[in-house]
């Protein structure tokens, strides 16, 4: 959030106070609101506080910072549950899972430490993961495999957290993507590739080639 927010902000909290039936918050206090959560945007304050406020237990209460940074980030997460999504990839979280760790070994590895291994990678990059889809900062390997399983890269990362801003954006590098050769032969090809393979980078080469067939 910035300055142009800050009204916005006001209004909201104006509200919340009225809803929980407390005295309206001091502005020291409003300021210490809203920089502690300068580093989201206003729609996910505004959607975490509503999932807040829907919560059985925590609900009863007016939230603190933490209380929203929490339902903004969502709440912690394991390596089953990352196998799970892996498996499942019917979420964006899922389809990252599932580059990062792979397919073949998704589908062949037998071995549970190794698959848990792998899981942790993706857990340790879950942070920026999460950074990126609210700004639908994905890559265009990602955007690809999300179109291949039918999944929408304008859902919310995972269940519980906010759509990505910009959707717009996100919708028009998408449209551009799907004309793409690289795109095609991806869509159409029995295996999905990480980005540091050597086929995808060979596939990559091939679509410039077509590329450049294409446009003369």
């Amino acid at each position: 959030m910035d300055n142009q927010d800050k009204k916005a902000f006001l209004e909201m909290f104006n509200g919340l106070t009225d809803y929980y039936r407390i005295t309206q918050l001091s502005k020291p206090i409003l300021n210490i609101y809203f920089g502690g959560l300068s580093d989201y945007s206003f729609d996910q304050v505004e959607f975490a506080i509503g999932k807040h406020m829907a919560d059985p237990k925590s609900g009863q209460f007016m939230p603190k910072i933490a209380d929203i940074v929490r339902h903004i980030q969502g709440g912690e997460i394991t390596t089953d549950q990352v196998l799970a999504a892996a498996r499942l990839a019917n979420t964006p979280f899922g389809i990252l899972c599932r580059i990062q760790i792979g397919t073949y070994d998704l589908e062949h590895q037998t071995d549970m430490f190794y698959l848990k291994q792998r899981a942790e990678e993706c857990l340790a990059m879950v942070p920026e993961w999460k950074a990126k889809a609210v700004q639908g900062d994905y890559s265009d390997h990602a955007l690809s495999i999300m179109l291949k399983h039918r999944v929408s890269p304008y859902a919310p990362f995972s269940a519980g957290l906010p759509k990505p801003n910009n959707l717009q954006a996100l919708k028009d590098r998408v449209d551009e993507l799907t004309k793409t050769p690289q795109h095609q032969l991806l869509i159409a090809g029995p295996t999905e590739y990480s980005e540091d393979d050597e086929e995808f980078k060979a596939q990559g080469k091939m679509s410039e080639i077509l590329t450049k067939i294409i446009n003369e």
